[in-house]
């Protein structure tokens, strides 16, 4: 299963994405990551704004599941 969560590198999110990549959910992060994204296990990161039409549709590509956070 393919994941977006919107604020993955926040608290909450944080520990999402820990969870779903654990559970062994394809899991992409969309947002601005302030800090190491290491703390985001396996993820992809997409450092861009969720305004941004062009990486939200690319980051969108076959996502079955989004978190927003």
């Amino acid at each position: 299963m393919k994941v977006l969560v919107t604020g993955g590198a926040g608290f909450i999110g944080s520990h999402l994405v820990q969870q779903l990549i654990a559970a062994g959910v394809d899991a992409t992060v969309l947002g601005r990551v302030s800090h190491d994204a290491a703390t985001l296990g396996g993820a992809t990161v997409i450092c861009e704004e969720l305004y941004n039409q062009g990486a939200l549709s690319a980051a969108l590509r076959d996502v079955e599941v989004v978190y927003h956070l």
